[in-house]
């Protein structure tokens, strides 16, 4: 049986494959719009700012579109970038040969991409200053066996910093519109928040996420709470942003039974349907919040 994974991933590779310019060009937008206010943060705990004098060799693992080495890009003084490395990885290979070209055609600077699972990245020991994992170690099947490989590939008084959704993510950013746009269907549909997949991780709770890297060999381990808004111009923005999402919840969360009753386009034109009539196709802001980690192994 497929596991929640195996459908996300699944789900990327269709999505990323498929996609022409055009789609792919809204697909990293989209990333930038809602992946971004969260990477800036995650960088700053990194210690990775406009300040930055110092050359840096960073992972970003899990990197999905490229959210964060397009932001370190464009913030870095360009002469630390010319001295530094960030390496670019993720287990789809859609996704890393998107990055590929978002490096050629955006002018990234000492930027590569590789393809790599985060939980077993088989790269050299004490290889980087700096290891990031935007909005990906929740998704993962076996999220500490990537924890340790992160300890055992950082640099004596290297840093991890990444991101995850806390519990209250389950009442903020594109959910609520999505209870209400499924409340809407002439069928009760199912839907929890795709945030927490099928594994025993608690990813959503600060304590567990402070008590895990401190068990695994991190110290100076700090978490924050970071909220940020997102606006959309209507409906069919909207869509354009998050219709994936519920391409997610549809594949990994309805019966096969409601999936015959409600195809993949009859969803999405039911869903932007609700949308239009709750907003009277007038745009809004979604907040999303998350938790920003960080932590450093000793010197």
């Amino acid at each position: 049986m497929a596991t929640s994974q195996d459908i996300y991933q699944k789900l990327i590779r269709d999505t990323v494959g498929s996609a022409g310019d055009a789609e792919e060009k809204q697909m990293i937008d989209s990333a930038t719009a809602v992946a971004g206010p969260a990477a800036i943060k995650m960088l700053e705990v990194a210690g990775l700012d406009a300040s930055t004098d110092t050359p840096f060799t960073l992972l970003d693992s899990a990197c999905g579109s490229g959210v964060t080495a397009a932001v370190l890009n464009q913030t870095l003084k360009r002469e630390v970038l010319e001295k530094s490395s960030i390496l670019c990885t993720d287990v789809s290979e859609s996704m890393v040969n998107l990055v590929k070209r978002r490096i050629a055609n955006e002018g990234w600077i000492s930027t590569t991409a590789e393809q790599r699972d985060a939980q077993k990245t088989e790269l050299p020991d004490k290889s980087f200053t700096h290891i990031t994992l935007g909005m990906a170690l929740f998704l993962m099947a076996d999220s500490i066996a990537a924890i340790k490989d992160c300890v055992r590939i950082l640099k004596p008084g290297g840093r991890i910093a990444f991101t995850t959704f806390p519990e209250s993510s389950g009442k903020a950013g594109w959910i609520p519109d999505a209870r209400t746009a499924f409340a809407s269907f002439p069928t009760e549909i199912p839907f929890s928040p795709p945030m927490r997949l099928d594994t025993p991780s608690r990813w959503f709770e600060e304590s567990w996420v402070k008590k895990t890297l401190l068990d695994n060999g991190f110290q100076d381990v700090n978490t924050v709470l970071h909220s940020y808004t997102v606006s959309v111009d209507g409906p069919e923005h909207f869509m354009r942003q998050f219709g994936m999402m519920f391409e997610m919840v549809r594949n990994m969360q309805w019966s096969d039974e409601l999936k015959k009753q409600y195809s993949k386009e009859d969803m999405l034109e039911r869903v932007e349907a609700h949308l239009q009539e709750k907003y009277g196709g007038k745009g809004w802001d979604l907040t999303f919040t998350l938790i920003v980690g960080s932590g450093q192994i000793s010197e």
